[in-house]
């Protein structure tokens, strides 16, 4: 048993909130629960959240780096909030710093024996410099974004300096390990992150025209494409979105110009047991994303016996190649209709529980299994 203080720019304002991925939660709840690990996490404040909180056993501090009401800039994906609104760079310095005053706050008080980073940076670099003055050792965990969309000279330098001091380095998938041993030269370990038991329940399914997509409402995540293609499928089919996002006016401007608008639901984010209920429901799950470092929606959709269609990139393809799924160039409005209608009039059961067979590697308890050894391999 460890004490673990692990650092994130993505959680959730509460257990309810699943307009933000829970899955930092998830990992820490896991290794709570099953291997006794004393877990505190330390991430962004947002308006109407605590500053100190118990969730399940893992306890989260909230750090503060601005007017409370003007707390938002982790609020649904740092970047995505920049490109829609630059004026939030001149958050990212006092966010910076209050993460770092937090992190040397808490590694005095909570005195952790491992600091477990999410994302090279910022996490990874204000990790980085606490090193300066403590020697508790910290693993790095790459989810993507912070290798696909921080790519300019200035932060290769910056990745390169944090690994040099890291005590180890982690990513969820091959395909971004692939690309980190040609972007930074290095070879980390793959780990995943994981999905709920729930998720493996059965289901009842039922008779439904409904395809459907998860994420967040971001044109990065492709979701234009599908409403794109609606006007070529047949009348009945029924496009669901569900996530929160800035991209939310603009998908409704699109499916109104396609006169779509009566075929398409965003229904915002809901729980992990509603959205098992939405997979039920449903005929298809789609992906249309253009950059991912895991693609977890496609894991649950696979453990709930729901066709997979995604686009067609590494982190992608390679679960739609072991566990039977369609990866195409989502772009390709004809290409893309085709599939949609081929996937939906087969009726292929074999490729169903095959895709579920894979999906089982990515439970919670493995991964959390993997990160325990990594962690005493850390300390020993």
């Amino acid at each position: 048993m460890a004490r673990i203080l692990m650092m994130t720019s993505t959680f959730p304002r509460s257990k309810q909130d699943t307009t933000i991925a829970h899955f930092v939660f998830d990992l820490a709840q896991s290794l709570t629960q099953k291997y006794g690990h004393t877990i505190r996490i330390i991430a962004p404040h947002m308006p109407n959240t605590a500053t100190f909180e118990v969730w399940d056993g893992v306890e989260i501090v909230r750090f503060r780096y601005f007017i409370p009401r003007w707390e938002t800039l982790a609020q649904g994906g740092i970047m995505s909030r920049i490109r829609k609104n630059p004026a939030y760079l001149l958050m990212v310095p006092f966010f910076l710093l209050g993460m770092l005053v937090s992190t040397l706050y808490q590694v005095v008080r909570f005195r952790p024996e491992i600091i477990h980073s999410h994302w090279l940076f910022p996490q990874g670099f204000i990790a980085a410099i606490t090193t300066i003055f403590t020697r508790t050792p910290y693993l790095v965990t790459s989810h993507g974004s912070d290798i696909s969309q921080l790519t300019s000279p200035g932060f290769k330098k910056l990745h390169h300096w944090v690994l040099s001091r890291a005590k180890g380095y982690t990513v969820v998938s091959k395909s971004l390990a692939e690309e980190v041993s040609q972007t930074l030269s290095q070879t980390p370990e793959i780990i995943p992150m994981g999905i709920h038991t729930q998720y493996f329940e059965s289901t009842p399914r039922s008779a439904s025209s409904q395809i459907l997509s998860v994420g967040r409402l971001d044109l990065d995540k492709g979701f234009q494409d599908v409403i794109a293609v609606l006007p070529l499928l047949p009348q009945h089919i029924h496009y669901t979105i569900v996530g929160e996002g800035v991209a939310r006016e603009e998908l409704w401007a699109l499916a109104e110009k396609c006169n779509v608008r009566d075929r398409l639901s965003m229904p915002g984010s809901k729980s992990v047991l509603e959205l098992k209920e939405y997979f039920a429901h449903s005929m298809l799950l789609i992906h249309p994303s253009r950059h991912e470092g895991l693609g977890l929606v496609v894991l649950e959709a696979m453990a709930s016996k729901v066709p997979v269609l995604t686009s067609d990139i590494s982190a992608l393809r390679v679960h739609t190649r072991q566990g039977r799924g369609v990866s195409i160039d989502t772009t390709d409005q004809d290409l893309l209709a085709k599939n949609i209608i081929a996937i939906l009039e087969a009726n292929d059961s074999e490729g169903v529980e095959r895709a579920y067979q894979y999906s089982k590697q990515y439970h919670w308890d493995t991964v959390a299994g993997l990160f325990n050894e990594k962690y005493h391999n850390m300390v020993v």
